[in-house]
């Protein structure tokens, strides 16, 4: 037999969350958050002139540019002759 969840205390009891107070906390957190990614910058290298993306699976097409795989798998049908 599995234990029960352990079930949050009733509202205005003691250790009840409160959730407008959680929710600050998180808004100021994710603010935060934002902040700091805001300030991080990729590197050209890293990201795909198609997507404009960070590249997760980098393939060296025959131009020698590197693109996100999907990208360019779904470039390359469209029949355009210029290197994206």
């Amino acid at each position: 037999d599995e234990p029960l969840p352990h079930a949050p205390p009733a509202a205005g009891a003691p250790g009840a969350a409160r959730p407008e107070s959680d929710l600050l906390r998180h808004r100021e957190e994710l603010a935060a958050l934002r902040d700091v990614l805001s300030r991080r910058q990729v590197p050209d290298s890293l990201t795909c002139p198609i997507s404009c993306d960070i590249m997760l699976h980098p393939v060296v097409a025959g131009d020698g540019h590197t693109y996100e795989r999907e990208a360019i798998e779904d470039w390359l049908p469209t029949g355009a002759r210029a290197s994206p």
